[in-house]
Protein backbone atom coordinates (compact mmCIF):
# COMPACT_ATOMS: atom_id res chain seq x y z
CA UNK A 1 0.00 0.00 0.00
CA UNK A 2 2.83 2.43 0.96
CA UNK A 3 4.44 1.71 -2.55
CA UNK A 4 1.07 2.86 -4.14
CA UNK A 5 1.23 5.88 -2.34
CA UNK A 6 4.34 6.77 -3.14
CA UNK A 7 5.58 6.64 0.34
CA UNK A 8 7.60 4.60 2.75
CA UNK A 9 5.91 1.88 4.95
CA UNK A 10 7.28 3.67 8.04
CA UNK A 11 5.35 6.83 7.15
CA UNK A 12 2.17 4.73 6.62
CA UNK A 13 2.39 3.19 9.93
CA UNK A 14 3.54 7.00 11.43
CA UNK A 15 0.29 8.75 9.41
CA UNK A 16 -2.16 5.88 10.47
CA UNK A 17 -1.23 6.01 14.39
CA UNK A 18 -1.39 10.05 14.15
CA UNK A 19 -4.48 10.27 12.05
CA UNK A 20 -6.15 7.40 13.45
CA UNK A 21 -4.69 6.12 16.77
CA UNK A 22 -4.47 3.03 14.94
CA UNK A 23 -1.44 0.68 12.83
CA UNK A 24 -2.86 0.18 9.27
CA UNK A 25 -3.67 -3.06 10.00
CA UNK A 26 -5.87 -2.41 12.61
CA UNK A 27 -7.48 0.31 10.54
CA UNK A 28 -7.74 -2.07 7.69
CA UNK A 29 -9.54 -4.82 9.77
CA UNK A 30 -12.26 -2.29 10.91
CA UNK A 31 -13.00 -1.06 7.68
CA UNK A 32 -12.88 -4.27 6.12
CA UNK A 33 -15.67 -5.17 9.14
CA UNK A 34 -17.62 -2.62 8.69
CA UNK A 35 -18.10 -3.04 4.85
CA UNK A 36 -19.25 -6.61 5.74
CA UNK A 37 -21.45 -5.40 7.85
CA UNK A 38 -23.02 -3.11 5.05
CA UNK A 39 -23.07 -6.05 3.36
CA UNK A 40 -25.09 -8.04 5.27
CA UNK A 41 -27.60 -5.19 6.13
CA UNK A 42 -27.94 -4.35 2.68
CA UNK A 43 -27.79 -7.93 0.58
CA UNK A 44 -28.61 -11.13 0.99
CA UNK A 45 -25.16 -12.60 0.71
CA UNK A 46 -24.13 -15.66 3.04
CA UNK A 47 -21.07 -14.99 5.12
CA UNK A 48 -19.34 -16.95 2.48
CA UNK A 49 -19.88 -15.04 0.28
CA UNK A 50 -19.26 -11.21 2.06
CA UNK A 51 -16.07 -13.06 2.99
CA UNK A 52 -15.15 -13.90 -1.04
CA UNK A 53 -16.39 -9.93 -2.13
CA UNK A 54 -13.99 -8.75 0.44
CA UNK A 55 -10.84 -10.56 -0.80
CA UNK A 56 -10.48 -12.76 2.69
CA UNK A 57 -9.32 -15.97 1.65
CA UNK A 58 -11.32 -18.14 4.07
CA UNK A 59 -14.69 -17.25 5.77
CA UNK A 60 -12.71 -18.21 8.84
CA UNK A 61 -10.67 -15.09 8.21
CA UNK A 62 -13.39 -13.02 8.35
CA UNK A 63 -15.05 -14.31 11.34
CA UNK A 64 -11.49 -13.74 13.41
CA UNK A 65 -12.07 -10.06 12.47
CA UNK A 66 -15.17 -9.75 13.64
CA UNK A 67 -14.31 -11.38 16.95
CA UNK A 68 -11.06 -8.69 17.30
CA UNK A 69 -13.19 -5.84 15.95
CA UNK A 70 -16.53 -6.54 17.89
CA UNK A 71 -16.06 -9.39 20.33
CA UNK A 72 -18.71 -11.88 18.44
CA UNK A 73 -18.88 -13.55 15.13
CA UNK A 74 -20.43 -13.11 11.83
CA UNK A 75 -23.19 -14.97 12.42
CA UNK A 76 -24.05 -13.04 15.66
CA UNK A 77 -23.37 -9.67 14.02
CA UNK A 78 -26.23 -10.65 11.88
CA UNK A 79 -28.54 -11.00 14.74
CA UNK A 80 -27.30 -7.67 16.56
CA UNK A 81 -27.03 -5.85 13.43
CA UNK A 82 -29.99 -3.52 13.74
CA UNK A 83 -28.60 -2.17 17.56
CA UNK A 84 -24.53 -2.25 16.15
CA UNK A 85 -24.47 1.60 14.50
CA UNK A 86 -21.35 2.89 12.83
CA UNK A 87 -19.97 5.02 15.91
CA UNK A 88 -19.20 1.85 17.60
CA UNK A 89 -17.00 0.85 14.44
CA UNK A 90 -15.15 3.87 15.03
CA UNK A 91 -14.27 3.83 18.66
Amino acid sequence: MAQTLGISPRWLRTVCRRAFGKSFTQLMRQIRVYQALCFMKHTTLDNWDIAMQLNYSEESNMARDFRKELGYCPSEARIRLSEITPQELLL
